[in-house]
This record gives C-alpha cells, sequence and structure tokens, in this order.
C-alpha cells in the first residue's frame, strides 16, 4: 500500500512537469522526476521485502488470524504452545486453535505435526482445517472436541466404562493407527493425554491427537531404504524401519531403546499400555519411583506386566454388581428372572474380561516378530467377538483406584523425550 501511494503521487507530479516541458531544460528535469520515482519502487519493494517474516509452514494463510476468527478463551495448555477456542466468523462454526511462538525451540516439531495432519483425514484422528503463519505466531485450526483427554477420564474415579464400550473405543482406536501406518505415519508418542473424547457423553468416539513427534514416511524415503538394504520383498510402510530415541518413558516401546532400529508396532505396543491403564482403572504396567527406574523395567525383557491387578478390580466391580442386582431382586421379588439375569451377567462378564486381557497380552509383546501391527490387531477375539447387549447397567461404580496411583499417574502425564530430529 505504501509502495502504491509513493508512485501514485510522484507520476502525478510526472504528469504535470511533462505538460509543462516546453524546453530542454524541463525535459531535464523529466528524465530526473522518472529515474527517481524507478529508484523509489525499487527501495520500497526490497524495504518490503525486508520487512516480510521468513515463512516456516509452506502455503499457511499469512493473513491475521482475527480477520476470519473470533478468539475466545485459552482452554489448555501443551507441550508445543497454548490451545483456545475460536469462532469463525462467517459461519460462527466454533475450532480449537493451537498456538506457537515462532521463535519456540519446539518449532520443529510443530512443522512436523502440520506435515503429518494435511496428510490424514480419518474419524479417529484429530482434523486439521486452516494454517495462519504471522511475524511472531503460528496458530493450527483443528476441530474441537469437548469431552476431554482419556488420561483424565480414567484419573476421574467415576470412569467406568463396562468392557464392550472399551471394546469398541479400542476398535476404533486400532482403526486408525492401522490407517495411520498404511499412509506412512508414525505416532510415536501414544499415551492417555493423547487422546480426546469427541464429546463428553460418549465413552468410544475417540480423536487422536498431538503429533508433534510423529514421523511421514514417504514413498522416495520407502524406496532408498529398501534398496539400501538390497531387499527384494520390499517392506511396506509397517514396516519401514525408524532409529530416533522419542517417546514417554511410561509408553514407549522397548524396541525403541533397546534396538538399533523399530517399526511401526511401537505404537501398537503403547496402544497396549494405555487398554491396561483402562482395564486397570488407572495402574500403568510399568512404573518405577522415576523415569529412570521405569525405563529399565520397559528395556528389561524378564519384567512383564502383573495382570493380577486386573483381575482384582474386576472382581471388587463385579462384586459391587451382584450387591446391585441383589438389590434390585429383593425390590422386585416378584420378577422371578432378576437373579439369573444377573449371575449371566456376572459369568459373561468374567469371560470378555479373559479376552480383553489376551488381546492386551498380545499389544504387550516385547518380541516384535509375534506383535500384531494395528491391521492384524483388529483380526483379534476381543474386537471381533464381544458382545454388544447390555449386560451391565452404565451407573457410576465407586472406583477401586487409589488416590496414591491417580496422582503418580498424572505426574507421569507429560513427561516425554526425545533425541535426534528424524
Amino acid at each position: 500500500m505504501q509502495s502504491f501511494v509513493i508512485e501514485s503521487h510522484l507520476t502525478t507530479s510526472f504528469t504535470k512537469v511533462y505538460k509543462n516541458s516546453t524546453n530542454n531544460d524541463n525535459i531535464l528535469l523529466f528524465v530526473i522526476v522518472a529515474i527517481v520515482i524507478v529508484l523509489l519502487i525499487a527501495m520500497t519493494a526490497l524495504y518490503s521485502n525486508m520487512d516480510r517474516p521468513q515463512s516456516i509452514i509452506p502455503d499457511a494463510k499469512t493473513t491475521n488470524i482475527q480477520r476470519r476468527y473470533k478468539l475466545l478463551p485459552i482452554i489448555g495448555k501443551g507441550t508445543f504452545g497454548i490451545v483456545r477456542k475460536v469462532r469463525a466468523k462467517c459461519t460462527f462454526q466454533t475450532y480449537a486453535c493451537k498456538t506457537l511462538l515462532k521463535k519456540s525451540q519446539h518449532i520443529t516439531p510443530f512443522t512436523r505435526e502440520v506435515q503429518c495432519l494435511r496428510t490424514i483425514h480419518h474419524n479417529h484422528c484429530i482434523e486439521l482445517f486452516d494454517v495462519y503463519e504471522e511475524t511472531k505466531y503460528i496458530h493450527l485450526i483443528t476441530e474441537l472436541c469437548t469431552g476431554g483427554e482419556l488420561h483424565d477420564r480414567i484419573v476421574s474415579n467415576t470412569w467406568h466404562p463396562p468392557l464392550r464400550d472399551l471394546s469398541t473405543l479400542f476398535r476404533n482406536i486400532m482403526e486408525a493407527l492401522a490407517y495411520l501406518h498404511n499412509h506412512g505415519v508414525v505416532h510415536r508418542d501414544l499415551k492417555a493425554a493423547n487422546f480426546m473424547f469427541v464429546t463428553a457423553d460418549t465413552n468410544t468416539n475417540i480423536k487422536i491427537i498431538d503429533f508433534g513427534f510423529s514421523r511421514l514416511i514417504t514413498l522416495p524415503q520407502l524406496y532408498h531404504q529398501n534398496t539400501a538394504y538390497h531387499n527384494t520383498n520390499y517392506n511396506t510402510f509397517e514396516e519401514y524401519q525408524l532409529q530416533s530415541k522419542i517417546g514417554t518413558p511410561y509408553y514407549v516401546a522397548p524396541e525403541v531403546m533397546n534396538e538399533d532400529y523399530y517399526t511401526s508396532k511401537c505404537d501398537v505396543w503403547s496402544a497396549g499400555v494405555v487398554l491396561y491403564l483402562c482395564l486397570s482403572r488407572g495402574t500403568l504396567p510399568f512404573h518405577g519411583e522415576d523415569e529412570r527406574e521405569t525405563l529399565k523395567m520397559v528395556k528389561d525383557e524378564t519384567v512383564m506386566p502383573d495382570y493380577n491387578v486386573i483381575d482384582d478390580v474386576w472382581l471388587k466391580e463385579n462384586a459391587l454388581i451382584d450387591n446391585v442386582w441383589s438389590q434390585q431382586q429383593q425390590e422386585n421379588d416378584n420378577n422371578e428372572n432378576n437373579g439369573s439375569n444377573g449371575n449371566h451377567h456376572h459369568h459373561r462378564s468374567c469371560n470378555d474380561l479373559e479376552s480383553a486381557k489376551e488381546f492386551c497380552k498380545k499389544l504387550l509383546e516385547r518380541n516384535t516378530t509375534i506383535r500384531p501391527t494395528a491391521r492384524q490387531a483388529l483380526e483379534l477375539d476381543w474386537i471381533q467377538k464381544i458382545k454388544v447387549d447390555n449386560f451391565v447397567n452404565d451407573k457410576e461404580i465407586a472406583s477401586p483406584i487409589s488416590s496414591s496411583t491417580t496422582k503418580n499417574l498424572d505426574l507421569r502425564r507429560r513427561n516425554t523425550t526425545a533425541t535426534e530430529n528424524c
């Protein structure tokens, strides 16, 4: 705009001089004015380019975000910036806006997240709608999930979904992982805090979020790795070998820490940790006194999760449920089927729990040649065969989880470590 005003003003002066030129002196003045106009335009353009900030995100919108969105209150603060609600001025639709300072040390993971989110479109992965790059900030406009984090529900002492809901939940998670891996995206930081429920009234509609430590594998990279290893069978995206030591200690797969390389199956292990958390109502499968001790347990091939913890939790819950059924039987003693229905529920619940534990064990298999891929996990019994009838009343049941366990889990939610930049 400044360049246009200067050019317009000087052009007007130039025209006046031209009209009044009657001799050689005026012609000389005419030439000088023309040269000055050209120099001023060139200097203005140069100044504008120098003042323009260096672009970090390709194809990001460079206009001020507040021209199209109304900024609403902050709803969260993460590792890479703040998250707030925003409302589109033209449609009045509400979104989430993740904002990061461009000079932040976390700019590389932030750009990696944009790269991955632009590639994926799945019902159970967070959707990216817009990217804005201003002088000081970068903004990601994503869909808004209002149901809260899976982590917060686990430690709330009030979230006790039945096994049929957990089965549906993990079918959705495995479908999302299978999609990501098939499209060359490995998340590498799956944990309870990186799952968001779409609404507060659902136990199963969930989104994977926070792709800051993810890796997008391209076809040329896959081809290069296959040819470099002289692989005549040609690996798929699922088998692409990664090397960076990235993850959260309580969720990271052992091969990430122990081996020279790992594959997308590291996400399957992390999903198994999340499932163990859900089944145990808040106990981690590997938890030492601190991160260092926990990593030792993860890396030690002789250390296995204690599945008796899950049995104890569900025995207590089943006892409470049986008590509820007994009370209902007494109150409705004219209905002869009440007692048999309660016993039938208990028998079926125990069978489903064993199937859920077997599924969890397969995800937490240390041997990566045996551990299923996300796609293969979808074919396992718990996902395929669990019954969906209402065998339990979805009332809240007092939680067996201790307050100390909840506190420790909360402290562990965002302890992420990363080395290398790939």
